[in-house]
């Protein structure tokens, strides 16, 4: 035969003999002799196969148009080009083989791929096809055999079954082909030219299979009639083409036994036309794929997962089974125990109704499901219902039907909620399965296995509401706002109660009862779980206010009294009695079903502490000497502490026997320190109600200092104090009232009421009237005396006609200050004040004010005869003078004293007497604390000693007189900034700071040559490209999350000696700042460090052992799409390709193969462990390898532990999906080899492959 074309494929064809040689070694022969079945006549545009021999092409070279033979033909790879330039490929049928042709692969290659498609007679002289009709003549057309096998069953046609089957499924096989066009050639309809290959594990090849009864019968009672069913000589007349049916446990006639017993059996199909599978043992060919189907008696596996769950959590059973198969699953108690109430009742499952795999009995019956009997026996032969409680939803939930998918699984969801245990304290519980439709022999295949519920957590703390940090506490004041909050991953709710002086015994709430005026409700209080957290708890308990917004527990409103009260949180409401009384009942709140989980918090609540000391006054009303300037400026101290008191505020009265001075009575509020105490100057009130000390009469006068009390609400007020936008004033005309309240219980929100105005009469008929036109619905507001509704009482009049005055009023006051329905609490003080007789003490200075040191002269000017004089200069020092000099060395006020012959009456003070100060002394500060070139800098002088002249000098030339001037600096730099003052007296030192003015900061940037390697060591060249001033640079080399290297040159060359990808990072920095880019996996180091996957087949193989992220064929391969291709591992035994399961583990030294379906490349980067030595063993023949280096290797170093034990390895590229051209030992050894690629390798000899350290 004659060849001609566009090319010379001389070489590609010598290349394609090689690696069809290889093909033959790996794939053994399909045929022996005498089973070749001819069909060989081919009609004129028909299909021929590469490998087909002895055919008849006569006819398909005809010329249609002269009835002549041509034998001449041409191959177009675009149809669109046929007959407008020449055929890519002319071949010319050589003379007498027309009537025993052979498809030869090489004839019908071009450029290392096969020529697919139509051939054309073509007329020799032009090379132009030879038209018919107006179109070109195609001779025949020219295909790759192709053949497939895929086994599938019955009940679900469209899911391919390998690997493991049960027996009884009955079985279909799916064959694909393009083989089916020779049996549509002359004589070839009926020539039976396929065979299903079935082969069992003890070898025997089945050349017939049973299917099932036509009737259906499958047990020996009804004596089923299997057909038998050849896989021989089939005829498959469509590319696609269903054998049906084998009855996978149909029983021998003749032995009795199993026709095809549990095993492994390997399926394939073989087509035996024209010796294709001889000349053409590609597999998938002529002959499929085998496929491995287990057949395994039939079984049910039921898990739970989690098998262990908490009682806010769920689970999922799993049943695993024959396909589209009803099962029963419960979850029993044999014999049953349980009673179906709370704390004794199993989980149940969710009856999902969009699930069409569940049915359950409805309740009330009937029981259709539920009446099944439990196998094995169960109790007698108990039923489903009997062995499963039926107080919860009528016991329907505990079990169901379930119906496996074409997989053979189905999943059910189990719920459990904090009712959930057993009375026994072991919650653990069986779910069993079983086949709903019993075998021949009437047993049930079934299996259980168990779930154990666990109960969670609770916990309770208190804290301060206001502490943002949650600190617990155990003490607080009664009044404080506290949050109470925990967690609970035992239910979805918390139940709260409070034990403690006069609270229920059982429990009580935490916020009032709605029925019962100034009671606390029973409880519990319900608060759900929050989900996610809130403040790290799962749940806090709040009410809320008239306006919906949240409020943690306000102890200030309710009724309780100091002491230790203890919170309970359970996980359930608990279920004691109810109980009311204090003391009367027995029960407590640890009488609990055993289901519930507790926590307890204490706090004591302590009610607010109020302590007020005040000192008799000892006046001096002398009008001059001896007084001095301390006439009427005495001061009346009033003194103490105020704990728990969160407003801050007192209320303080004063009374005499009659007036004080020319008032009434004095009142006042006084504010309290934070940290509890306070101290008030009462004269200061006295002032402001027009009453000086020296006015009121000596004796004893009564104070009296009212806290709020634990509900933050002054009870005891003056009428003034009443809120004028709420209560109409006065309370009567001409006249003022001291009032006590009486506040509602709380929280208040829950009260609306209606009040009135305009003087109309009140729900309570009292005194008050309320501000506002006819009716009005207010909600009382907590923080405001709405809070108190109506209910205030007179206690005393004060102001008006028939008024009260002094004790009348005070014990008034205390009567009712000391009501139970008044939380404040007071303190009542007496203090004395008395007169000093006149004349005395006096003294003046020379001077008082100066700069230090300061000497000042002081000259006794007193108006009696004093025969000692004793001065306290108010520094420490002290003088026996009667006109001392003193000199005061520090800045400071000094209070000076004078005692005249050691008598306390003959005492004179004078306080912040002398001041002394230190002069001018130079300070400044400036903003910004960054400066930037251009920026305003604004100067602000600090000097003190009042200077009255400034000089700036800003250290760039330039320089200011004014007090705080601004300046910018143009350029970034270090200037030195002075500034120099005075005053009339003179200068002093000058102040200095150094400004730093500012680069911007810079913006790094960077490039690297070489930026990949595929040996090392290697020098890659870093460049620095950033932008702005750089006053120092850092690089960083990162490798699997850890920094290797790092260099602070500017363009450093670094020697890479570590395989690995790399990323890549640079600091730079000046005096404004920094900036820093990371390259993520910039660098890569050597090719074994990741590999492409591409569309086609790949061979892989990995350099190193894997972590556990990639030591399995199905992590190493995430996220490549293979068409449900199975992955494959080269048998060095068997010498081919063997499918494996997604386990497969993942080891240096093997070749490993995947199928990437669709288009795209993925590129593969796995994490190995160092360390480690592998070997592999090899036999005679090809063997399956990979080489463990991270970069390319010579072939005779990377395969030196074999000697000479091989001839040569191939390697295949994934690109053109070619084998390529091979390494010859001895020849080419010193070609590189690449460590990700998985290797065949020839062995003359056995031999062991070495690798790792």
């Amino acid at each position: 035969m004659e060849r001609d074309g566009k090319k010379s494929e001389r070489n590609s064809k010598i290349w394609l003999l090689v690696l069809m040689s290889v093909s033959l070694m790996l794939i053994s022969p399909g045929s022996a002799a005498g089973m070749n079945i001819p069909v060989p006549l081919v009609d004129q545009g028909t299909h021929i196969f590469i490998g087909e021999t002895g055919l008849d092409i006569s006819n398909a070279l005809i010329n249609p148009n002269t009835g002549l033979p041509v034998n001449y033909v041409g191959w177009w790879k675009s149809v669109a080009e046929v007959g407008s330039t020449p055929a890519d490929r002319y071949l010319t049928i050589a003379a007498g083989s027309e009537t025993d042709y052979f498809v030869n692969q090489v004839d019908y290659t071009l450029n290392d791929a096969i020529m697919e498609g139509a051939f054309y007679l073509c007329d020799q002289a032009s090379g132009m096809p030879i038209m018919n009709g107006g179109q070109p003549v195609v001779a025949y057309y020219v295909a790759i055999p192709h053949i497939e096998l895929v086994p599938a069953d019955t009940i679900c046609p469209e899911v391919n079954r390998t690997g493991q089957v049960f027996l009884g499924t009955d079985l279909v096989f799916n064959i694909k082909t393009n083989l089916y066009h020779i049996q549509e050639r002359t004589n070839g309809a009926n020539a039976g030219i396929f065979d299903i290959n079935v082969v069992g594990s003890n070898g025997k090849d089945y050349k017939s299979l049973l299917g099932p009864d036509a009737g259906g019968c499958n047990c020996p009672d009804c004596n089923p009639n299997y057909p038998v069913i050849s896989v021989k000589d089939i005829n498959i007349l469509t590319n696609t083409h269903q054998w049906q049916t084998w009855d996978t446990d149909a029983i021998d006639p003749t032995t009795g036994l199993l026709y095809t017993p549990d095993g492994t059996y390997a399926v394939s199909v073989t087509c035996w036309a024209n010796n294709i599978i001889d000349n053409y043992a590609v597999v998938g060919g002529a002959k499929s794929t085998t496929t491995n189907l287990g057949l395994v008696p039939e079984s049910v596996v039921v898990t739970v997962n989690p098998g262990a769950i908490k009682r806010t959590e769920t689970a999922t059973a799993t049943v695993v089974g024959k396909p589209e198969t009803e099962y029963i699953i419960g979850i029993i108690e044999c014999p049953r125990k349980m009673t179906g109430e709370v704390c004794d009742r199993p989980p149940w499952f969710v009856n999902d109704t969009l699930n069409v795999a569940l049915k359950f009995d409805p309740v009330g019956g009937p029981y259709t499901i539920g009446s099944e009997i439990v196998y094995p026996s169960c109790c007698e032969g108990k039923t489903f219902r009997e062995v499963v409680p039926t107080e919860f939803n009528d016991g329907v939930l505990y079990y169901a039907s379930i119906t496996t998918d074409c997989s053979g699984q189905a999943t059910i969801d189990i719920d459990v909620d904090n009712t959930v245990w057993k009375a026994d304290d072991n919650p653990v519980f069986t779910v069993h399965i079983q086949k709903r439709a019993p075998e021949c022999n009437g047993v049930h295949i079934f299996d259980e296995t168990e779930l154990t519920v666990q109960k969670g957590d609770i916990s309770v703390q208190i804290s301060q509401s206001s502490d943002a940090t949650n600190t617990p506490i155990t003490e607080a004041f009664l009044g404080d706002t506290l949050k109470i909050a925990g967690l609970n991953s035992d239910s979805l709710t918390t139940y709260l109660y409070m034990t403690g002086p006069c609270q229920p015994e059982c429990g009580g709430g935490l916020t009032p009862d709605l029925t019962k005026a100034r009671m606390i409700g029973m409880g519990p209080e319900v608060v759900p779980v929050s989900v996610p957290q809130i403040e790290g708890f799962d749940w806090i308990f709040v009410n809320k206010d008239a306006s919906g917004n949240p409020l943690y527990w306000q102890t200030k409103y309710l009724a309780m009294n100091p002491g230790t009260y203890t919170i309970w949180a359970l996980s359930n409401q608990a279920w004691c009695p109810t109980c009311v009384s204090c003391g009367g009942a027995v029960c407590t709140i640890e009488d609990c079903p055993n289901c519930d989980v507790v926590a307890v918090a204490e706090i004591t609540l302590k009610g607010p502490e109020l302590t007020a000391l005040a000192d008799d006054v000892l006046r001096c009303c002398c009008p001059g000497y001896p007084c001095g300037t301390t006439l009427d400026a005495h001061p009346i101290l009033v003194n103490g502490t105020s704990l728990g008191n969160a407003d801050k505020e007192l209320s303080l009265w004063m009374f005499g026997k009659g007036k004080i001075g020319s008032a009434k009575y004095i009142n006042t509020q006084i504010p309290v320190n934070c940290d509890g105490t306070y101290s008030y100057n009462l004269a200061k009130a006295m002032e402001e109600a027009g009453v000086l000390l020296c006015e009121i009469d000596p004796g004893v006068y009564d104070i009296v200092v009212q806290d709020p009390g634990y509900n933050h609400q002054f009870d005891v007020i003056l009428e003034t104090q009443l809120d004028p936008k709420i209560w109409a004033n006065p309370v009567e005309q001409q006249k003022r009232w001291i009032l006590s309240g009486f506040p509602d219980i709380g929280p208040v929100e829950n009260f609306n009421e209606t009040v009135n105005g305009n003087g109309v009469g009140n729900p309570n008929d009292d005194f008050l009237t309320h501000v506002g036109a006819s009716s009005i619905t207010k909600t009382p507001d907590p923080e405001s005396q709405y809070f108190y509704d109506d209910d205030w009482r007179k206690l005393v009049q004060v102001e008006g006609p028939g008024y009260k005055l002094g004790t009348e009023v005070l014990t008034a006051l205390l009567r009712g200050l000391d009501d139970p329905d008044v939380d404040d609490n007071y303190v009542h003080l007496q203090i004395n004040i008395t007169d000093r007789p006149c004349g005395g003490a006096d003294f003046e200075a020379d001077r008082t004010y100066g700069n230090k040191p300061l000497t000042v002269r002081f000259t006794d000017i007193s108006t009696i005869e004093a025969t000692s004089w004793a001065w306290d200069f108010g520094d420490g020092a002290t003088s026996t003078e009667q006109n001392p000099a003193h000199t005061y060395e520090n800045t400071g006020r000094y209070a000076v004293s004078l005692t005249l012959n050691g008598d306390e009456l003959y005492k004179t003070v004078k306080n912040d007497y002398i001041r002394v100060a230190d002069g001018p002394a130079a300070k400044f500060s400036y903003t910004p604390a960054k400066v930037f070139a251009n920026d305003v800098v604004n100067f602000t002088d600090l000097s003190n000693g009042n200077p009255s002249a400034w000089m700036w000098n800003f250290g760039d030339n330039a320089s200011s007189s004014l007090q705080s001037p601004s300046h910018a600096y143009a350029e970034p730099g270090n200037y030195t900034v002075t500034l120099n003052i005075g005053n009339e007296i003179g200068s002093v030192l000058p102040a200095e700071q150094i400004i730093t003015v500012l680069n911007d900061a810079p913006v790094a940037g960077f490039s690297a040559e070489p930026t990949s390697s595929d040996s090392f060591p290697v020098q890659v060249q870093f460049t620095d490209e950033s932008t702005g001033v750089v006053d120092s640079w850092l690089w960083e080399l990162i490798r699997e999350g850890k920094v290797v290297g790092s260099s602070s040159e500017q363009n450093p060359v670094i020697t890479f000696t570590v395989p690995g990808i790399y990323t890549v990072s640079l600091t730079v920095t000046n005096n404004g700042g920094s900036d820093t880019l990371v390259i993520d996996n910039f660098i890569t180091i050597g090719t074994g460090s990741q590999f492409e996957v591409t569309q086609g087949w790949n061979h892989v193989s990995v350099p190193k052992a894997v972590t556990e992220d990639y030591n399995t064929v199905s992590e190493l391969f995430a996220g490549i799409e293979s068409g449900e291709v199975p992955y494959a591992a080269f048998d060095n035994e068997r010498n081919e390709w063997v499918p494996v399961m997604d386990d497969y583990p993942v080891v240096p030294l093997e070749a490993l193969r995947v199928w990437k379906a669709d288009a795209g490349t993925v590129i593969i980067t796995p994490t190995y462990i160092d360390g480690g030595a592998f070997t592999r063993n090899l036999g005679v023949g090809w063997n399956g390898i990979g080489i463990m280096a991270m970069q390319p290797t010579p072939a005779n170093v990377a395969l030196a532990s074999l000697g000479e034990t091989w001839n040569k390895t191939l390697s295949f590229n994934p690109v053109t999906q070619r084998w390529e051209y091979p390494i010859i030992r001895g020849v080419d050894d010193d070609k590189m080899m690449d460590p990700t690629v998985g290797y065949l390798i020839e062995m003359n000899t056995e031999g062991i492959l070495l690798g790792g350290e």
